[in-house]
């Protein structure tokens, strides 16, 4: 994985905000998804047709997945690193991958980078 979105996903540590996590869902989903002049999310399918995604669930699902291993991925980098504050680190990252399994936090989440994915 490249070292930007790591930056990105520690300067979350730092600001807990949701435009900020927002980002990095763009960061990770971006190929993946779009929100079109329809109003409506769309994914990339297996024959690399756009498809609509019916109320997110695809995207939705990503966020749960894909999103919040990151999260994990990066708490358990700095769980085992011996520097000042990386306790802290780590659980502030752990905290916000447990909020990216919450339909509701998601919600507000899709909402908030909804203009990061238009076309």
């Amino acid at each position: 994985m490249n070292e930007d979105i790591y930056e990105k996903i520690d300067y979350c540590i730092i600001t807990s905000s949701d435009y900020d996590i927002s980002i990095v869902i763009y960061y990770l989903l971006k190929d993946n998804y779009r929100y079109n002049d329809k109003k409506r999310w769309e994914y990339l399918d297996n024959s690399n047709l756009w498809v609509h995604d019916i109320n997110q669930e695809r995207f939705k699902s990503s966020i749960k997945n894909e999103v919040c291993k990151v999260f994990i991925d990066r708490a358990i980098f700095w769980i085992n690193r011996d520097e000042l504050n990386s306790d802290r680190m780590s659980s502030k990252l752990l905290y916000i991958g447990s909020k990216l399994k919450e339909n509701k936090y998601i919600s507000i989440l899709i909402k908030e980078c909804r203009d990061f994915f238009i076309i």
